[in-house]
């Protein structure tokens, strides 16, 4: 059971990234790690973890109960209630703006997905173009959810379009996405399947992780100045940017690394040493 939350107004708001972060190499989340959010609750301060993973894959990959209050997942595109996952706030790309997309990456012969609208985006068809082993990796993994790209599935509505890039490509790839794209939301992240590719998400101008939280805060009347977060991919950067006190853990990408506070690693309890630090800054 979960502690019962004081009856007071929230004494804060502690974000923390999910794979790479909050989950270590095992798959699970330590109980070091998950005693901290616990201690973080039953002060008051609502938990959050915001993560790239859509609702269904986030509930498929969570095997023990989870000290959390709030879910923003697909990078922001969506906000849950933890643990009912109640959706309580989504967008998604228009008719219009999926077409534009798809007709940009087959002239490039990109590989990418478009995932149905939430909640039911972990569902997704695919365009393999050229060869990217990840993808196919993907198409593997999500068989039951998976189809090939028909073209009357780009003139419908979608959460987000992923375009699978290899290692070598991805800083040029992205940043001529970026250009090509510029009313649109566009998220760099590693592939969690083989850590080394790269996915460019597209979605509607504004999505991001910080966008999810900034909207729990106007919600639920948290003060920015007493927030925090810790991360550990390109895809927290902006998170990391907007929160009062942010964090990585020492696996996170160097130039996140570089930037933010570093603790301990997501195998040693980086998100506990990052909810002390945090507590000790308030």
């Amino acid at each position: 059971m979960h502690s019962k939350r004081p009856n007071s107004p929230p004494f804060g708001l502690f974000a923390c990234d999910f794979d790479g972060t909050l989950l270590g190499s095992d798959h699970q989340v330590s109980e070091r790690d998950r005693r901290a959010l616990e201690c973080l609750r039953t002060k008051g301060v609502l938990v959050v973890v915001a993560t790239g993973r859509s609702l269904f894959s986030f509930r498929r990959a969570v095997v023990q109960e989870l000290p959390v209050d709030w879910l923003v997942f697909s990078s922001g595109a969506g906000i849950a209630q933890w643990p009912v996952c109640e959706v309580v706030h989504a967008v998604h790309l228009t008719c219009e703006e999926t077409a534009s997309i798809g007709a940009h990456l087959e002239l490039l012969n990109a590989p990418y997905c478009v995932h149905d609208t939430i909640p039911n985006n972990h569902r997704f068809s695919y365009q393999l173009g050229r060869d990217s082993a990840d993808l196919r990796r993907r198409i593997e993994l999500y068989a039951p959810f998976s189809r090939p790209l028909s073209a009357d599935r780009l003139e419908k509505e979608a959460t987000q379009v992923i375009v699978h890039l290899e290692e070598h490509e991805a800083e040029a790839g992205c940043l001529a996405l970026r250009e090509h794209f510029e009313d649109l939301g566009v998220i760099r992240t590693t592939s969690p399947l083989d850590h080394c590719s790269t996915w460019v998400e597209i979605f509607p101008r504004g999505v991001s992780k910080s966008s999810g939280l900034r909207w729990l805060c106007e919600h639920l009347n948290v003060a920015p100045a007493r927030t925090g977060a810790v991360g550990n991919d390109y895809n927290d950067l902006d998170m990391l940017e907007w929160v009062a006190h942010p964090f990585v853990v020492s696996n996170a990408a160097a130039p996140l690394r570089a930037r933010f506070q570093v603790v301990r690693s997501h195998d040693s309890g980086g998100v506990a040493e990052a909810v002390e630090r945090w507590l000790e800054s308030l």
